[in-house]
């Protein structure tokens, strides 16, 4: 039988009515006191031997009390024991370790047999200081980093501090001189009063590299002074390991294809669009692209004032005042990707973020064309809370296109070409003027919101795109073509790529809003945009 008692004044009566009960046995009753390094704290147990057989026994901790009133638990110990007439003191402790194996009776037989009694709190004392000095000399003999292992673990750190979420640079003072300005923190400490000890280590792995993290001044101090309870050593090494998995990853990242990132941003109902950094950089990353720089270039086409009044009510004059206010971030976009001295490099990719209105994402798709590589990016409100990144799931539609020509002519000077993804387009919406115009049809044979399973569902459908512009222009061979859309932000940017300049057709783009047909906005004719009703309104490149 053995049971713990904890030495606190509320437990004093239970302890005292157990001993009382073994005042009628025949037998010795002994106090050891045992050292356990594993817990730095000392253990107290009262045995009971009948005949030299162990028949009971109470066992317990002696900690520092946290109660108030400051009770001392050793003399709290012998005033009980004292009062439960237990005539014999022994004190026994450890000199090296207590066994990790073994059952506590065995420990105390082993007590039993090397008895020697003495004062109990002169022998605490004595050896409190005697462990002092063995452990000082011991820690003091801890081996040093080789030169080696100090280089290892500034290099696997890059140079900067490993606590997590820093990142700060430790290889350069202040005045711009080289050096090695980090602390080498220890996760299990070599020294016996420090943070994190413990003597059971041995120096082998005091000394490893992976016990060491690379901090900067304010988290070493962090870690071993201000907060040292909370990171302890499972928490540190957590830590390192997850630094190790970023710093693998950063490694990936320098062998993908570098690309410049852009952003194509406008209102939408007079509600701006916006895109974090991060959201840019997660979805590079994510499509095996390396960002040429950490801030992505952003264009932002579309914040009228009071613009969604003027798009309810007054659409000609928005869009007006829509290109007389954006012409120099139009000409600029234009000048991106066609001047030599742009900072975008010519055989450089180009990952590309659109969301915006519907005349601005095709107007910026024909701007820039495909002259170049480049990545597209489709926003997913639905996966993730929203997300750029590709998704790698199977095939969620497939595209399509049809035409209705009406006839057996040859020749068609205006057609209608429709893209209809997200939804089936109201024929009621069509505007009169070109209701009965031959009509070229792209559809998704299930039309939804993220109709793309993968970028190759996306690839799938600029193929449909360039059949039915090449059907459009070299079998119809239409001067005029306009163009309805009811499509994600993609889509829409990816189709005014596909008509470049050098296309004879005049292209006209039109708008729609909640329940009022589609009207026309720009008019796309090489070189030239143009409001469609007022082709006085427009910006040449």
């Amino acid at each position: 039988m053995c049971n713990k008692i904890l030495v606190e004044a509320k437990c004093s009566d239970e302890l005292f009515s157990s001993l009382t009960t073994w005042k009628s046995c025949n037998g010795s009753k002994k106090l050891i006191f045992i050292y356990d390094p594993r817990d730095n704290g000392w253990r107290y147990r009262i045995v009971l031997f009948i005949d030299s057989v162990i028949t009971n026994a109470l066992h317990g901790e002696l900690e520092p009390s946290k109660r108030t009133d400051k009770i001392n638990p050793l003399k709290l110990l012998l005033k009980i024991v004292k009062q439960a007439d237990i005539e014999s003191h022994y004190c026994k402790y450890a000199n090296d370790i207590w066994p990790l194996t073994g059952s506590e009776i065995a420990i105390d037989q082993m007590f039993l047999e090397n008895e020697e009694s003495t004062n109990i709190e002169t022998v605490l004392s004595n050896f409190a200081e005697k462990r002092k000095k063995i452990l000082k000399t011991f820690f003091d003999k801890r081996p040093k980093l080789t030169s080696r292992a100090i280089n290892y673990i500034f290099s696997r750190s890059m140079g900067c501090c490993e606590f997590d979420g820093c990142a700060e640079p430790l290889f350069m003072g202040k005045e711009g001189e080289y050096g090695n300005y980090g602390y080498l923190a220890h996760i299990i400490g070599a020294s016996g009063n420090g943070p994190r000890s413990e003597p059971l280590v041995s120096n082998d792995e005091i000394a490893d590299p992976q016990n060491f993290l690379f901090l900067c001044d304010k988290h070493h101090r962090l870690i071993d002074k201000v907060d040292p309870e909370f990171y302890d050593k499972h928490v540190l090494r957590r830590m390192l390991e997850k630094r190790k998995r970023q710093r693998e990853l950063l490694s990936k990242i320098l062998k993908y294809e570098e690309a410049n990132s852009l952003a194509i941003l406008s209102d939408i109902a007079g509600i701006p669009c916006g895109i974090s950094s991060d959201e840019i950089l997660k979805a590079m990353l994510d499509h095996k692209l390396q960002p040429s720089c950490i801030t992505p270039h952003q264009t932002y086409i579309g914040d009228i004032k009071n613009g969604h009044e003027l798009l309810e009510n007054k659409a000609d004059i928005y869009w007006s005042n829509f290109l007389n206010t954006y012409e120099h971030e139009i000409k600029t976009l234009h000048n991106l990707f066609t001047s030599d001295s742009s900072n975008l490099s010519r055989h450089q990719k180009v990952a590309i973020f659109p969301l915006g209105n519907i005349p601005m994402l095709f107007l910026t798709g024909h701007i820039i064309g495909e002259s170049r590589p480049i990545t597209l990016f489709h926003r997913d409100r639905n996966r993730d809370g929203g997300t750029w990144c590709w998704n790698k799931a199977e095939t969620v539609t497939s595209f399509s296109w049809s035409h209705n020509t009406g006839g057996s002519q040859d020749n068609y000077s205006e057609v209608v070409l429709t893209l209809e993804i997200t939804a089936k387009l109201n024929d009621k919406l069509i505007p009169e003027g070109i209701a009965n115009l031959p009509r070229i049809s792209i559809t998704a044979d299930e039309p939804q919101q993220n109709p793309f399973g993968s970028i190759n569902d996306f690839d799938s459908l600029r193929i449909k795109y360039q059949e039915a512009i090449n059907f459009a222009q070299d079998n119809l061979k239409a001067e005029h073509i306009h163009i309805l859309c009811i499509a994600p932000a993609i889509t829409v940017f990816a189709l005014g790529q596909k008509f470049q300049p050098r296309n004879s057709a005049q292209l006209h783009i039109y708008q729609t809003g909640k329940d009022y047909p589609y009207y026309p906005v720009f008019s796309f004719n090489r070189q030239i945009i143009s409001m469609t009703k007022n082709s006085d309104i427009k910006i040449e490149f």
